[in-house]
């Protein structure tokens, strides 16, 4: 795309909380206008929180402000959308779950719906939680560090407990073991860094990830926290 001026976001442009990093970019189109959300890193509480910018051309973004914080870490904020409404699923390890949030006012308030798994991160599949909606089923993918697997959970409702769960040895096996039409591939992670490029999508071809048209696709993460 033309006209853009990367990085098109740093931790300089947070206004209202000291920043060491933005990370974990997840975009949204709403009303014709195009939402950013990302984690970033207040310093002063060493958490990090979830943000918002806007745009609507995706070249100027506008940083509206903190739009969730909660006492524990939040990142990786998975939004979609689902029958009209908005929700969220931010990886909150931390708080030993995955948990749901729904927009009361989009973007800028959330409130918890529900908890999802629970756990601790050692025993349970907590990080980089991404769902995905096929032929009436959800499908919840989650990483577990320690074991270095990812987890596959299935439920009949978005919030349902899910019931059942396996261990897959990359997302975009899982999504073709499971015939969703999806096509995806992870990111191997590296060092926290202090911005973010965003690039033009590319095909999904041999293993690469094309921007996905809807949110109900799972997206890979990239936790590479180097230029969004």
């Amino acid at each position: 795309m033309d006209g853009i001026h990367n990085p098109i976001l740093t931790a300089g442009d947070i206004t209202d909380a000291p920043a060491r990093f933005v990370a974990d970019p997840f975009m949204v189109e709403h009303d014709g206008t195009y939402n950013l959300f990302f984690e970033f890193l207040n310093t002063q509480r060493e958490t990090g929180e979830i943000g918002h910018a806007l745009s609507r051309d995706m070249k100027t973004w506008t940083y509206t402000g903190t739009v969730l914080s909660e006492k524990f870490h939040l990142s990786y904020p998975y939004v979609f959308r689902h029958e009209g409404e908005m929700y969220m699923i931010p990886e909150c390890a931390k708080s030993k779950s995955i948990r749901l949030y729904r927009a009361t006012n989009f973007p800028g308030k959330w409130e918890q719906v529900t908890t999802i798994i629970k756990g601790d991160k050692r025993q349970v599949p907590l990080l980089d939680p991404s769902v995905v909606h096929h032929n009436g089923k959800w499908y919840l993918f989650s990483y577990m560090r320690k074991a270095k697997n990812l987890h596959l959970f299935v439920a009949n409702s978005l919030k349902a407990h899910g019931k059942s769960t396996r261990k897959v040895p990359s997302l975009q096996e899982a999504i073709i073991s499971q015939g969703l039409a999806a096509e995806s591939s992870q990111t191997a992670k590296s060092s926290t860094a202090t911005r973010r490029t965003a690039f033009p999508a590319t095909a999904a071809r041999h293993g690469r990830s094309e921007s996905p048209n809807s949110l109900h696709q799972p997206t890979a993460k990239s936790r590479h926290q180097a230029p969004l």
